[in-house]
């Protein structure tokens, strides 16, 4: 029975795997779109009305305002955007697959559960444990947040905080001046804000249910470059052909902004197609797996058939990977495929041609006919 969900699970992950390769060909590079944007001087509003409703790229000082915090623990100052993450110490568990191979009988793998206590985001239900007594996890006192200034400027342009995707925030160094501390917090670093819930915890020596709180921040003003749709004296989210909404800050100049886009998109790109290849490959081994349980049967056979069975698969999902990245790119783009689709035909006529003309040289009566 095992042996035939494997085959199932196998099945749709070969499927699923021609769908991502599919959809990540077909993603739009960024970079692209930011290329063809209107450059403008940020530092007086455009009269030119015909730039209305075009993508432009404005570059200056952007500031920010009111001050803000994260009404908590980190008092308000001078940041575009705060970040709070909580973590909790509970309960993790952890697994190890364990293989046996009797002299007597097939190979046989076992999997041990253990348990530890750790820092961890989000602590884990005791009902997905697989020994849930004992291991169960409190629920946690804090909640993350993220908190964005609500007016912002680059220059004398106006944009708006809370829908704009904002530059990779900062870890801030946390100091006493800069934090307003509860009676059950302390400062334990320039990182973390220790919070005991517990009797007798300590940072150094946590307890089931105690957290710790650390922050990161967009801190202004700083230099930077806005990507939007030109609206008066604002710049709104951009809607590409393809549907994407392209509104975006960077703490960068818009030569580096874009570069940074196109950064983005490869590693995404490969990042999916090595996902795909993965799905596959491991889609594929997984058909195998009834002819890996018959062949554990002989200890030494089951660890060559196991092998030999990974090669063979790694081998045809790289290449059924490289031809299905291929036809994907080509598929996604018309005038790749226009392109394609004339050579063939002027190969064909080509092949046809010359044919004709050895059919003509071998029989000359033909061309009297």
């Amino acid at each position: 029975m095992k042996s035939i969900s494997g085959v199932l699970f196998g099945i749709m992950l070969f499927l699923v795997s021609f769908g991502v390769l599919y959809w990540n060909e077909g993603r739009a590079d960024l970079s692209d779109v930011a290329k063809k944007a209107v450059i403008i001087q940020a530092d007086s509003v455009t009269s030119n009305t015909e730039l209305d409703g075009q993508l432009v790229s404005a570059s200056g000082t952007v500031t920010a305002e009111p001050l803000i915090g994260d009404d908590l623990y980190l008092k308000p100052g001078s940041y575009f955007a705060v970040e709070r993450h909580v973590d909790v110490y509970a309960w993790v568990e952890q697994s190890e697959t364990v293989t046996r191979n009797p002299s007597d009988g097939p190979e046989t793998t076992e999997t041990v559960y253990s348990y530890v206590m750790e820092w961890v985001d989000e602590p884990a239900d005791a009902k997905e444990f697989h020994e849930p007594e004992g291991h169960t996890n409190p629920a946690g006192t804090l909640d993350e947040s993220n908190t964005t200034v609500s007016s912002a400027m680059v220059e004398q342009y106006g944009f708006t905080p809370e829908v704009i995707d904002l530059p990779v925030l900062s870890p801030v160094t946390l100091k006493a001046d800069k934090v307003s501390l509860t009676q059950n917090a302390t400062l334990v670093s320039e990182a973390y804000i220790y919070v005991r819930n517990s009797t007798t915890g300590t940072y150094q020596a946590p307890q089931l249910g105690d957290e710790r709180v650390s922050y990161a921040v967009l801190p202004v003003p700083f230099e930077g470059t806005v990507f939007g749709k030109l609206d008066g004296s604002t710049i709104d989210p951009f809607v590409t052909k393809k549907g994407d909404t392209f509104y975006r800050v960077f703490n960068e100049t818009h030569d580096e902004s874009v570069a940074r886009l196109h950064a983005e998109y490869t590693t995404a790109l490969w990042a999916f197609r090595v996902f795909g290849f993965l799905m596959m490959w491991f889609g594929l081994a997984l058909l195998f797996t009834p002819i890996r349980s018959v062949l554990d049967f002989v200890p030494i056979l089951g660890g060559i058939g196991k092998a030999v069975i990974a090669f063979i698969t790694f081998v045809v999902a790289l290449i059924l990977s490289a031809v299905t990245v291929v036809v994907s790119a080509v598929l996604h783009n018309l005038i790749a495929v226009i392109i394609v689709v004339a050579v063939m035909l002027g190969l064909a006529m080509t092949a046809g041609a010359v044919a004709k003309k050895n059919k003509i040289a071998h029989h000359p009566e033909i061309s009297t006919k």
